[in-house]
């Protein structure tokens, strides 16, 4: 038997050489019948593989066609390609099979193909590949049979691929195997049948695994076989055909199965239908010899692909209608011989891949078109408008009718087929796009669209626009005003309306209504829409004439007017004294603001030490002041001081009308946490340490506790920094990293309970700091020590430090049992352990340990942390001292720091005293000073430095007014204060520095203008070194200015009569000015000089004209002093007197009082 298939295959071999040959005798294409006929089509190009092809396997996924083949152009390998729409392209690689295939077979799951073959370069043995998207891989193992194989036949079910063929390895019987995710597992027995199966193909029908074949054991007739979950089973009876069965293909639909086979050299198909198989149609329904047939069933219809030898071999279709078997097509479709073709069935379209002997025996697929009969439309729409009836495909007829502004129009149909073509008014229009441009006519318009099916079927829907004829309506159905009720009733045939205004209207808009909307309006000749308000008009006061031009469609017109008067002018103060919002620079209100609520709260932080107050007054004629200083409404005021716990805030907002309302803010600063510092909470796991450039250290932080105990602090709580990043990082975990050779400090802050500890580091980098080796090398021996705490139990976490010399390792851990092992060259060694309690323990230390090779190195007595603390206590600091001393443990290290600056080092003496010289006075700083006893235990305690007593300041008593710079003058006894002020205030306002204020040595000068108000006004010095310093500073008014000052007339100025003007003096700010002279310019006329007038201003009288005399006296506190006028009581006709009062003399006359006094007869 092997024997006979290799000479078959031998000959199909043949027959490819031969017929390729006589490829120039076909004609490459299908068949193509008459325009809009279902007819044969090639998909993409004909003979589409690179060389020919063998063993042809055909799979439809979604529409997509794909081709598996053996590929004669790449050593007979396996080669999978699809069809992207547009050309064939290879899947991957082609021939992706690692050595020759034969009997492809191929299937898709989930858009994955898969291909089997018996696998040449496996001793023929079964092999499966699958594409995972970007190659080609073997499904379990390669070859996975048991011996060698012939026609293999793959189905998949639910991502299971199983494999039928004929087992060589078991006397050439049938072997059904399946993957279960990691092997190849035989489906029942392999060998399952009773004698050789030949040919055999297999289907999966919901789960259940069906195979037919040539039954060698029943005279090579067909037979169907199922696995039924324990064995496998004949379906109906083995050898059901009537003599031989050659080629059978085998297919399963809806659990009935199918099988096609040549007998006689005509083809036959069988029908299991439950009890026995019978003949579909007649058997040997085939015209004439038949070669190669390929079934597929969709939905209970079996359709049947082979090469027609009453038609030159070329591939012929029939499919099973119920009663008999017809030919989709025409017979022998294909331009020449067709070899061994292969059908799959997508959604009623067949599609056959064959080998193509117009082509070379390359690879062809061709698919049976239907061109569809779809001549519906999903819709018709116009820019025009909606139709008047709601469309449906089957309705043809529709209308629509529009005013006559529209003179034309377009159509947009879209088709219910993309394949369908759309013609408007006989011009091809896009599916789904408008048309061109329709003109319209007034009256009735008809417009054809007509629908072309691809099967040339078509129909024609209709739409009837009809245009309404133009309007000769100008009339108006309404005008509104802003403004309010016009006097009249509206009435369309009124064309005259009027409207009284108040002054406090200075601007209207009109809304007007066309009766008619195809008619356009213009209101004072701008275009508004109807129903629309107008823009903005403005009024003069007195009578505003507003037209409204109504243009009709057939342009015919009409006018109405409206005449609008606005009152003049009333005066009336305001007495809005109220607050549209308030906000704080510090953040939102605790309450809600609201007009009339005039008390509000906020809290703040510690570290807002100021903020700014925005008010915004509701009535723009209001004026408002913080704490006593104006501020522009909606602008900020100048920063204000906040002091630990409540400050008031007070906002005095003003009328037009001179009425008031106040309004309070209180807020309330937390209390500034304290500082302290000592080794009563926390501790660093070392004091001092190296690491590499590149290399990384985690710091821990400890708890102390009295008991002896301590515990890892959370980061999440504590603040590290390093005094250079240049030379080490540390990050918000505590994790130091080397940067550059050097060193520098690692704090860690924590806080805790409104309270602060620090501790810190000093860390080496060192670019040549050596690494710990390896229990590997040959030249190493090893550190060893297991430490234990005062109470013998072992110490985890506690860090190691292991040196030699200059040269120091990165610092170890130890592990849970106090245990630490640390690989080192062979030499002596100091290890200092650091004490996990720096409140309680000292560290441990041992000096030269001598680490032998190939030795683990420990202290000979267990090492051990002792109870005990290093000693220290400092002096007492002044804040003008610059030394620091006090007493610790003999040979101890002082370091002092504020924050990560250094301040000084110095060793204390055999007496265990230090002395530190500071390069300047401390006061006010926190400093920490620590002292590192031999082991490197450690004791840091905090100084808080007093503040050096306030300076003395001097208040101005010249130049101290509004005009001109405020000088307060001090003595700075240790020279501190120019470098340490924190701030500078005048009752609670914060200055800014070169803005309001200046400082050199032994002046604070406050720039002109900064404090506007005249009055004692504290201003308070605050300093990081000093206490506040305070004065209180004594501001005068400034020189006059003529439009804040103003003079009242008491009496009237008439021959023989007297008057009264009582002036009121302001500077510039509004402060009234005391002791200020006002005069005066005297213009006398004497027309006649018979009588030469004398009128008396003040106490002196003046005859002749004079300038910048002296009127009345000084002013007093309020700013105010009266001036008597007196009329001769005999005037000349034309004489009289006219008095300009002024702020200064003529020499700096430009500052005139008002208008001037006059009297002529």
């Amino acid at each position: 038997m092997r024997a006979i298939i290799k000479k078959g295959m031998s000959i199909i071999l043949v027959m490819l050489v031969v017929f390729g040959g006589l490829n120039g005798l076909f004609v490459g294409g299908g068949k193509v019948s008459a325009a809009g006929a279902p007819n044969w089509e090639i998909v993409g190009n004909a003979g589409f593989s690179a060389s020919n092809a063998s063993s042809m396997s055909t799979y439809v996924y979604n529409g997509t066609p794909f081709v598996a083949y053996v590929d004669f152009g790449n050593d007979g390998k396996a080669t999978v390609m699809k069809y992207d729409g547009s050309n064939w392209v290879t899947v991957g690689n082609a021939g992706f099979s690692a050595a020759q295939a034969s009997n492809t077979s191929l299937s898709v799951y989930n858009g994955t193909p898969y291909v089997a073959y018996v696998d040449g370069g496996n001793g023929n043995k079964a092999t499966v590949m699958k594409y995972n998207g970007s190659n080609w891989v073997i499904v379990g193992s390669a070859g996975f049979s048991a011996g060698d194989v012939y026609k293999t036949s793959l189905s998949i079910y639910n991502g299971t691929p199983y494999v039928g063929y004929t087992d060589n390895g078991n006397g050439s019987k049938a072997t059904v195997m399946k993957y279960d995710g990691s092997n190849w597992v035989s489906v029942g027995s392999a060998g399952f049948s009773a004698g050789t199966a030949f040919n055999m193909s297999i289907s999966i029908d919901n789960g259940t695994p069906y195979v037919g074949y040539t039954d060698g054991g029943n005279g090579n007739k067909a037979t169907v076989m199922k696995y039924n979950g324990s064995n496998w089973v004949t379906v109906g009876n083995a050898g059901f055909s009537e003599g031989f069965a050659s080629y059978p293909f085998f297919s399963v639909s809806n659990g009935l199965p199918y099988v096609a086979y040549i007998a006689n050299s005509k083809i036959t198909v069988m029908k299991y239908d439950g009890s026995n198989w019978a003949t579909l149609g007649n058997a040997s329904f085939s015209t004439g010899s038949s070669d190669a047939p390929s079934m597929y069933v969709e939905s209970g219809t079996p359709y049947l692909v082979y090469s027609d030898m009453a038609n030159d071999g070329k591939a012929t279709i029939s499919k099973y209608d119920g009663s008999n078997w017809v030919t989709v097509g025409s017979a022998g479709f294909t331009a020449s011989g067709a070899s061994i073709p292969s059908i799959y069935v997508y959604n009623g379209t067949p599609y056959v891949g064959f080998m193509d002997g117009a082509n070379s025996y390359k690879a062809t697929v061709m698919r049976f078109y239907v061109p569809s009969s779809n001549a519906n439309l999903s819709s018709i729409g116009l820019s025009s408008g909606a139709l008047n009836e709601t469309f449906a495909a089957s309705t043809t007829s529709y209308t629509q009718s529009v005013s006559n502004s529209i003179s034309s129009l377009t159509v947009t149909p879209s088709s219910s087929d993309t394949t369908a073509i759309v013609k408007v008014n006989g011009t091809t229009v896009a599916s789904g796009n408008a048309s061109t441009t329709i003109p319209l006519s007034v009256g009735a318009n008809t417009i054809t669209v007509l629908v072309t099916a691809e099967n040339n079927s078509t129909k024609t829907y209709t739409v009837t626009v009809t245009r309404a004829a133009a309007s000769a309506n100008a009339n108006l159905s309404n005008i509104a005003l802003s403004s309010g009720a016009l006097n009249e009733t509206f009435a369309a045939a009124t064309t005259s309306y009027t409207q009284s205004v108040a002054n406090s209207i200075t601007s209207l808009t009109v809304t007007p209504t066309a009766a008619a909307g195809t008619a356009i309006v213009k209101v004072n000749g701008a275009t508004v829409a109807s129903g629309n308000a107008s823009s903005a008009i403005p009024l003069s006061v007195g009578a505003n004439t507003i037209t409204v031009l109504v243009t009709a469609e057939n342009n015919s017109t009409k006018t109405y007017t409206v005449t609008v008067t606005r009152a003049t002018a009333s005066v009336v103060a305001s007495s809005n004294a109220s607050l549209s919002g308030i906000s704080v620079s510090s953040g939102a209100l605790n309450e809600t603001f609201a007009t009339a609520t005039t008390s509000y709260t906020q809290s703040v932080a510690s570290s807002v030490e100021s903020l700014t107050v925005t008010p915004t007054v509701a009535d723009g004629k209001a004026s408002v002041k913080v704490n006593g200083t104006s501020v522009a409404s909606g602008s900020a005021s100048s920063a204000i001081s906040l002091s630990e716990g409540a400050n008031t805030i007070t906002v005095l907002v003003t009328a037009e009308d001179s009425s008031t309302k106040t309004y309070t803010l209180t807020v309330t600063r937390a209390a500034i946490p304290s500082v302290n510092l000592g080794s009563d909470l926390i501790s660093l796991d070392a004091a001092k340490y190296t690491i590499g450039v590149g290399d990384s250290h985690s710091t821990i932080v400890w708890s102390n506790n009295k008991d002896n105990s301590s515990s890892v602090l959370t980061a999440s709580n504590i603040t590290f920094a390093s005094s250079s990043s240049a030379i080490a990082t540390v990050d918000a975990n505590g994790i130091v990293t080397g940067v550059n050779k050097g060193t520098v400090t690692i704090s860690a802050v924590y806080t805790s309970d409104n309270t602060v500890y620090k501790r810190y580091a000093t860390v080496t980098v060192d670019a040549k700091a050596p690494a710990f080796l390896t229990a590997s090398s040959t030249v190493t021996g090893a550190v060893y020590l297991s430490i234990v705490g005062p109470d013998g139990n072992p110490v985890e976490n506690a860090a190691v430090k292991i040196s030699q010399g200059t040269k120091v390792w990165p610092l170890a851990k130890t592990d849970s049992n106090g245990r630490v092992l640390a690989y080192v060259p062979a030499g002596k060694y100091n290890v200092l352990v650091y004490s996990t309690n720096g409140l309680t323990m000292k560290n441990y230390a041992f000096q030269n340990l001598s680490v032998a090779i190939g030795q683990r190195s420990e202290p000979l007595v267990q090492p051990q942390f002792n109870l005990g603390a290093v000693s220290l206590s400092v002096d007492t600091v002044n804040g003008g001292v610059k030394k620091i001393t006090g007493a610790a443990s003999s040979g101890s290290t002082i370091i002092v720091r504020d924050g990560l600056t250094l301040l000084g080092t110095a060793k204390t003496d055999k007496a265990g005293k230090f002395s530190i010289a500071l390069k300047k006075p401390l006061s006010g700083n926190a400093i920490i000073v620590t002292a590192i006893d031999a082991d490197e235990s450690e004791k840091s305690v905090q100084i808080q430095v007093p503040l050096v007593a306030p300076v003395v300041l001097t208040a101005a008593t010249k130049l101290n007014d509004v005009d001109h710079d405020t000088v307060i003058t001090f003595k700075d006894t240790i020279g501190l204060l120019i470098g340490s002020v924190t701030a500078v205030t005048y009752d609670g306002n914060v200055l800014v520095k070169d803005t309001h204020y200046k400082l050199a040595s032994g002046k604070l000068t406050i720039i002109a203008g900064v404090i506007k108000n005249a009055g004692s006004h504290t201003i308070v010095v605050k300093s990081s070194a000093y206490d506040n310093a305070q004065v209180t500073q004594v501001i005068k008014a400034g020189v006059a200015d003529a439009t804040q000052s103003s003079y009242s007339l008491n009496g009237t100025l008439t021959e023989g009569g007297s008057a009264t003007a009582t002036v009121i003096l302001k500077d510039k700010y509004g402060n009234l000015t005391e002791s200020k002279q006002v005069y005066a310019d005297i213009t006398v006329t004497n027309t006649t000089r018979l009588n030469a007038e004398k009128y008396t201003i003040g106490t002196p009288t003046y005859r002749a004209t004079v300038k910048g005399v002296k009127a009345g006296v000084v002013t007093d506190p309020n700013g105010s002093t009266a001036i008597s006028i007196a009329i001769p009581a005999s005037v000349d006709i034309g004489d009289g007197v006219s008095i300009q009062l002024r702020t200064g003399t003529s020499v700096k006359g430009t500052t005139f009082i008002g208008d001037s006094l006059s009297y002529t007869k």
